[in-house]
Formats: structure tokens, C-alpha cells, sequence
């Protein structure tokens, strides 16, 4: 960190407040928020050893601005608003996308019926949905039924996908847009009212067009409502969506176990771990609560394995920044109604970190390692024939995919098949930045694959794993490799790893054949 950045942080007021870390005068690294500006500024000047986020700023920070605010919520309320504008790199958690889906009815010339993770675009949002597999199935059935695709073609009679029964007719001259928009406006009633609104309103569309004589308009629509009648028979759940969403966030549990704040829904007895966050000893968790709610809408009720700091401010925050009519609920979690709850999450928290240190503890033991590799990447190679290589490299943590570590590479310095040099340009490529180095790479392919990667990189341990034997290669172990033990921890996540990283790439790759 440069010296003009530390005298700035040594003069900082002990105030509120929002600090901004940027790499040039335009490029933010980090946003953070305090209490007192000087006090939390003050942690950056000497980061601990473990401290990745601090480090990464203290090597690559350029800029130091900050911004004063009349209150501690003031300040989370504005950082939250700035992290969702700039979007910097450190500010992982903050700029995850909507993780539900949402359906949309733009505001274009000619409106479109899609699927949408994020509320940029103009239009009528319906959602969120939960059980994202049948928003999908769900989105599909209706641009088929309701002939709502569209296409940027223009063409006299129409294309392929019209006379198919597909497109809407977009791409003819004659194209009726206004029946377009009364399909559309049927879709909103089955969004806004339910199916028993929308087939009454269809009902009275099919009397009026027998009444017009337009009896093949007619037949279209009654076929729609028999196949909207047995498509909801099979999935009457998906338009119940604002139950559902209450129902999945009825509580959430935080629990600090270790060096790791878990995040855990509740529901029926049931627990799921929805984040886990490194965090350090001292460090409490109302930050990590505060700076999950940000981005996510909180439930009704909220409980936590240790007392909170803060428990007034984040109340604040969660009400003001969610617009809720009632504040959120903190549950004692000595409750005696509720101990129960907490043992079993404190239990199932217990047995995740265990079955965490187990696999790593075990691949540590079986590879000769001096360490145990938490965060392990995998790369693969795939191709059409020969040609059009692609590239991709997973990441997992702890036996967990992390999707945010995971890379497509589209691979340019080759037209034909070679894998050795494809894998070395993208090792080369993924880890322009050495702060994302994993603690393991794996490899999927025998000695060939490993000996090319090596020759390029050697910042981290390399291992390959060949599929025919599940047979490893790496410095330590002997020449001949040695076989995975498939029912071990260690053995199943490399074997896992390989085969997510596999599908990976040919994933990537008939996605653009398909394109």
C-alpha cells in the first residue's frame, strides 16, 4: 500500500461512514462501511498473514477515497447501494446475482415473455420462483402453447419456426401484434389471478371469436386451455410462488463454528447450508449478517449461536433497506421452545465441518502432501473433431463446487487438436492473477497432460488423474502413479471434480455448436 493512502487512513475522522479502495481513479477494488472510519480503515495497514481480501488490497490498491454518513445505518444502507452500482471484485458476496427467477413482460414494440435473474430490463415482473427447473419447464410450455417466441428475421411468409407452429409471425410483414399482446395479456392473468381467471378470460375469447366466425383462432385456444389444464394438473405448485418464497425463508440460523460462520435455512426440521463464510476469531457475526441481507431479503424470523453486537442497527438496516412493514424477528437461541432448533443445526454445522476436514485430511494422506488442499481446481479440455478447443476449469472448496471459481476458455493459439498446448493456455490464461491460485490443481488426463502443464506453471501442486484406471500422477507419489480408492473422501471428491470439470466442457462446447 502506498504511502499517500496511509497518511489518508491516519487522518481519517472517527466517524461513519463508507471508504472506497480503487486501483486507478475509476476502478473500485473494495467498498466497506464503519462505524468509526479511522478505527476499521486503521486493519488495512498491517493485514493479518490469512487475510486474503486485506492483502490483495495492501498489494494492488492505488486510490483511498471515503465519504462520511450521519449514522451507522446510513452507512450500510449507502455501501449497499454502491456495491450493487460499481460491482467491485472484492465485494464478492454483495454482487452475486438474484439466486430465484423471475418472468418478464417487457415494455418493447413487440413485448417478450422471458426468464430473468435480475430486475435491469422495463417491463411486469412476476416472482421470484423458487423451484427454478419448473420456472423453466413452465416458461418453455407457454411460448410453445401461446406461440410467443420471437425472431429478428424478416421474411415474406415467415420463417421455418412459424410455419413449424414456433415463432409468434415477428417476421412477416402482416404480423398482427394486437392478437400478440392479448396472448400476452393472458400469460399476466395466470401470473396476477390464477389459472381459474385465465380460462374464464379464455372461455369468453373462444365465444367471441365463434361469434366472428374465426373458428381456427377458436380451435388454437381451446387446445391451449387443454394443454395449460394438463400441464397445471402435474405442477400446481409453480403459481404458488409468493407462498413458497415464505415458506423457504420462514428462519434463518447463523452459527460461528470455528473459523467459519455458516448461514442455514430452517424448514420443517429440515437444515441446508445456504453460505459459509471464512472469518476470523474476533470477528462477530453481525458483519457477516448485515452484509448477506444487503443483497439478500431476510425472513420473518432470525436466530444466532452467539449474541449479537448490533442487534438494533442490523433490525434498522434489514427494515429500511427491505421496506418491511414489521421488523425482523431475533430469536434467543436459548429459547426453551426453540433449543431444540439450535442443537440440531449446531449439530448438522458439526457434522459439515467434520466431513470438510475429513476429505482434505484424507487427500493430503493420500498424494504425500506437507498440507491439506481445501480449494481444489480441475481442468479439461474438449473439441469438435479436432477443432473448435475449448477449455474449462472448476473450482471446489472443501468437496463443494464454487461456481464463482469456475472458467470457460474459448482456446485461441490452436485450430487444431492439441491437447497439451490447449491445457497449457488455459492454466496460463486462469491465473493471470495469483491471487486466485488454489491449493491443488488437478489436471484430467495421465503423465502427458501433467508434464505440459509443468513445464509452463509450477506456483501450485500438480496432480492429473487418468479416467480408464482412476490412476493418479504427481511428484509424490511413485512414477507408475497410484489408484484412486473410490470409497474414500478424498478419492470420491477427485473423482467428483473430474467429472463436474468433464461435463463442463463439453457443456461449453455444444453450446457453441448450438450457436
Amino acid at each position: 500500500m502506498n504511502e499517500f493512502i496511509k497518511n489518508q487512513i491516519n487522518k481519517l475522522p472517527h466517524t461513519p461512514g463508507v471508504y472506497f479502495f480503487k486501483t486507478s481513479q475509476t476502478e473500485m477494488l473494495y467498498i466497506g462501511k464503519a462505524k468509526d472510519l479511522r478505527n476499521r480503515c486503521s486493519s488495512y495497514l498491517q493485514p493479518k498473514a490469512d487475510d486474503l481480501k486485506g492483502l490483495t488490497i495492501d498489494q494492488t490498491a492505488t486510490h483511498f477515497e471515503f465519504k462520511e454518513t450521519s449514522s451507522e445505518l446510513e452507512a450500510l444502507l449507502l455501501e449497499a447501494e454502491l456495491i450493487q452500482h460499481h460491482r467491485p471484485p472484492l465485494n464478492v458476496l454483495l454482487k452475486d446475482g438474484q439466486p430465484f427467477l423471475y418472468f418478464l413482460i417487457t415494455t418493447e414494440t413487440v413485448p417478450r415473455l422471458i426468464l430473468t435473474r435480475t430486475k435491469k430490463l422495463k417491463g411486469s415482473y412476476f416472482g421470484p420462483f423458487i423451484e427454478k427447473s419448473q420456472a423453466r419447464s413452465l416458461h418453455a410450455f407457454l411460448l410453445k402453447t401461446f406461440r410467443l417466441e420471437t425472431c429478428s428475421r424478416k421474411m415474406p411468409h415467415g420463417c421455418l419456426r412459424y410455419h413449424m407452429g414456433i415463432c409468434a409471425g415477428t417476421c412477416k410483414p402482416d404480423f398482427d401484434l394486437t392478437e400478440y399482446k392479448k396472448r400476452l395479456d393472458l400469460i399476466k392473468n395466470l401470473f396476477v389471478s390464477g389459472n381459474k381467471k385465465l380460462f374464464a378470460e379464455i372461455d369468453s375469447l373462444i365465444e367471441s371469436h365463434n361469434e366472428k366466425m374465426e373458428f381456427e383462432v377458436s380451435k388454437k385456444l381451446v387446445d391451449a386451455k387443454m394443454q395449460l389444464t394438463s400441464f397445471l394438473a402435474h405442477k400446481t405448485s409453480i403459481l404458488n410462488w409468493r407462498n413458497s418464497l415464505e415458506e423457504l425463508t420462514s428462519r434463518h440460523i447463523w452459527i460461528k463454528h470455528k473459523n467459519h460462520v455458516y448461514l442455514l435455512e430452517e424448514k420443517k426440521l429440515k437444515f441446508s447450508i445456504t453460505y459459509t463464510f471464512l472469518a476470523d476469531s474476533d470477528e462477530p457475526i453481525d458483519t457477516f449478517m448485515s452484509t448477506y441481507y444487503q443483497q439478500y431479503q431476510p425472513p420473518r424470523e432470525l436466530m444466532c449461536n452467539q449474541e449479537l453486537e448490533n442487534k438494533l442497527l442490523i433490525s434498522q438496516f434489514l427494515k429500511t433497506r427491505w421496506n418491511q412493514p414489521q421488523e425482523t424477528l431475533f430469536i434467543d437461541a436459548h429459547s426453551h421452545h426453540l433449543d431444540h432448533i439450535m442443537s440440531l443445526a449446531l449439530l448438522e454445522v458439526a457434522n459439515k465441518a467434520q466431513t470438510k476436514n475429513d476429505s482434505a485430511k484424507d487427500l493430503k494422506q493420500f498424494l504425500n502432501l506437507n498440507f491439506e488442499p481445501h480449494v481444489i481446481d480441475c481442468f479439461d479440455i474438449s473439441h469438435l473433431q479436432g477443432t473448435n478447443i475449448v477449455a474449462s476449469c472448476v473450482r471446489f472448496v472443501d468437496g463443494v463446487p464454487f461456481k464463482n471459481g469456475c472458467r470457460k476458455f474459448i482456446i485461441q493459439s490452436l485450430t487444431n487438436q492439441n491437447d497439451y498446448a490447449a491445457l497449457q493456455e488455459a492454466v496460463s490464461r486462469r491465473y493471470k492473477n495469483q491471487n486466485e491460485l488454489p491449493d491443488l490443481i488437478l489436471i484430467d488426463g495421465g503423465k502427458g497432460q501433467l508434464n505440459a502443464v509443468r513445464a509452463v506453471f509450477d506456483l501450485v501442486h500438480l496432480a492429473s488423474i487418468a479416467k480408464r484406471e482412476e490412476r493418479i500422477f504427481s511428484d509424490t507419489l511413485p512414477t507408475e502413479g497410484k489408484l484412486v480408492n473410490r470409497k474414500s473422501k478424498g478419492g470420491k471428491t477427485l473423482m467428483a471434480i473430474r467429472d463436474y470439470a468433464h461435463h463442463f466442457a463439453i457443456s461449453f462446447q455444444r453450446s457453441r455448436r448450438s450457436n
